[in-house]
């Protein structure tokens, strides 16, 4: 078995590569761990063969990846496990296979920034196991097999800050008791929804965030989960809630917005004071009579609640 063509180990190992190619690996291209630390900067790097990451990152390890290009493999291009933090910045990452960049396990830590992550076999970014994320200023697109864009789940937290995810089936996916804070972020032409979150214990707060008239459903919660929306501008499309607590604050609604339906399987809210929960599109929100619905509007005060009461 050939080793990685890098392999920084222990405390002691410190390395910085510029201006490199690294490419046709059989192992890793670039494999630290054990608290080695490593700069990448300006670098290209593709292709490894059967399923290995090309720049992998653990046991209290530290990466840096400035300004690289990471390509074309049928694993993944970024790993940083087992407590290791990975910083990348101003990176390009494309068609890497399983995912562009997973960060898992407590205590790993990466930040992506001011990089483009496009035509993603799978996830573009898989942070999970309580592991901690922060994504600046990127553009996230084009998933090619309808994996979400941003996968967050098993505890893990992302903060998503001023990016744009589109093209794709599902844009922000978050479940299973994770967590993700979104701000001023766009998202556009989502064929499914722009943003997910299942599970209880899954909270989601966004802020300032815009929906495009191309995004089929902008939220989607089911079982448990938890978003607020503040500010956001939201299209004249359905958010579906089953079983879930939305909070809506403020005006995400229009003035002239009511509530419809008895004992029925849903609860529409419509922006234009008819019912016609027979009409996906027309509807603003669809709540199943399980879930919780706050509506708050700073002018009107307005508030629907269904049956189901959060003190």
């Amino acid at each position: 078995m050939r080793k990685p063509a890098i392999h920084i180990e222990d405390p002691t190992s410190v390395a910085t590569f510029a201006d490199c190619v690294i490419r046709d690996n059989f192992s890793n291209a670039v494999l630290v761990r054990d608290e080695g630390m490593v700069t990448l900067e300006g670098t290209e790097i593709r292709q490894s063969a059967g399923e290995r990451t090309l720049i992998h990152v653990e046991k209290g390890a530290h990466a840096a990846i400035n300004r690289c290009k990471i390509h074309d493999t049928p694993g993944p291009g970024i790993c940083v496990i087992d407590g290791g933090v990975g910083e990348v910045r101003d990176t390009e990452v494309w068609a890497c296979g399983r995912s562009s960049i997973t960060i898992r396990g407590a205590k790993s830590v990466g930040t992506i920034t001011d990089c483009r992550i496009r035509d993603n076999p799978g996830n573009a970014i898989r942070v999970r196991d309580e592991a901690r994320a922060t994504i600046r200023c990127s553009e996230i697109d084009h998933s090619l097999n309808d994996y979400p864009l941003i996968f967050v789940a098993n505890g893990a937290h992302a903060a998503i800050d001023r990016c744009k995810v589109h093209d794709t089936a599902w844009g922000i996916c978050v479940q299973i008791g994770a967590s993700s804070e979104v701000r001023e972020t766009e998202m556009w032409a989502c064929r499914g929804s722009a943003v997910v979150a299942t599970g209880r214990s899954t909270t989601v707060r966004m802020f300032n965030c815009r929906f495009d008239a191309q995004v089929r459903v902008p939220v989607c919660l089911e079982d448990g989960a938890y978003l607020r929306a503040e500010g956001c501008k939201l299209p004249e499309k359905s958010l579906l809630v089953k079983n879930a607590v939305l909070d809506l604050v403020p005006d995400v609604t229009s003035d002239d917005c009511t509530g419809e339906g008895q004992q029925s399987d849903s609860i529409t809210l419509t922006g234009t004071g008819e019912s016609r929960e027979e009409d996906f599109e027309a509807s603003a929100i669809i709540a199943d009579l399980a879930a919780v619905v706050d509506v708050e509007n700073k002018t009107r005060g307005l508030i629907y609640r269904t049956k189901q009461w959060r003190n």
